[in-house]
């Protein structure tokens, strides 16, 4: 994809070590496979690298987001 001028492929060569780097570190963590804590700052750059990737696939990814947003309540305990 790279060879073919095509975005999302200059996009991973571009940022090739720190995917990597970030991947390797959230699969060892407790979110993924491992037992390892995984940082904010490490959670962020990962999340800030899939959104890149995912927007450079599609460009209406915000809505989709947006669409599959998990639902938040506001629950209160009553005694």
């Amino acid at each position: 994809m790279y060879e073919l001028d095509d975005e999302l492929g200059k996009y991973y060569i571009e940022n090739e070590f720190q995917i990597k780097n970030l991947t390797q570190k959230r699969n060892k963590s407790i979110l993924a496979h491992g037992l390892d804590s995984q940082t904010k700052e490490d959670y962020d750059k990962f999340l800030d690298i899939v959104l890149n990737l995912a927007h450079k696939l599609d460009k209406d990814m915000n809505k989709f987001l947006k669409e599959t947003k998990f639902a938040k309540f506001d629950l209160k305990i009553i005694d």
